[in-house]
């Protein structure tokens, strides 16, 4: 059967519960100790999203899901002129205010899936959302958001979960 909807092309992912905000927001400063070093992120995750991106020189960059700072000091470091850092954990969007200067970002908690209003259209040359796409209930309504911040020509570099991450793991063995 064909889908009769863009969203329905795009797919939904399963609502992602309350208790993975409340996750986040418990572990943030362990997790923000770990993910430079962490194995998946620092040899796998992030050397492939940080290959894809184009030449950061005086961009304008949304990073969706920003967490603990991490992506938005590379790209600052890289040339960025400006990151807008968002987070839906108050927690990480205070992690990444101590970490990332002020003059050249904004950091705010916001919950994506219900848009970004108070961007302006046209305004950003890219958008970063690293492992974090898998969390939103719906693809397309936020995909035409993103499809309205990014200026003509800019770029869109996500990162998700492999689809074996969510299937259930045999308790005694571990095994898929």
């Amino acid at each position: 059967m064909r889908p009769s909807t863009p969203d329905e092309a795009l797919g939904d992912n399963p609502p992602s519960p309350p208790v993975a905000l409340e996750a986040y927001e418990r572990m943030a400063d362990l997790y923000a100790a770990q993910l430079a070093t962490k194995p998946h992120n620092a040899f796998y995750e992030r050397p492939a999203l940080l290959a894809l991106l184009p030449s950061l020189a005086q961009k304008q960059v949304l990073d969706l899901g920003c967490g603990p700072g991490l992506y938005a000091e590379h790209l600052l470091s890289q040339g960025a002129a400006h990151i807008t850092a968002l987070d839906v954990s108050p927690r990480m969007v205070h992690l990444a205010s101590a970490r990332l200067p002020r003059e050249r970002t904004t950091v705010r908690v916001a919950d994506v899936s219900a848009g970004v209003p108070f961007l302006p259209d046209r305004s950003m040359d890219l958008v970063i959302a690293p492992l974090m796409i898998h969390y939103l209930p719906r693809l397309g309504p936020v995909f035409a958001e993103l499809g309205r911040v990014l200026r003509p020509g800019g770029h869109f570099v996500f990162s998700t979960h492999h689809p074996m991450a969510e299937y259930p793991r045999d308790s005694q063995t571990g095994v898929y």
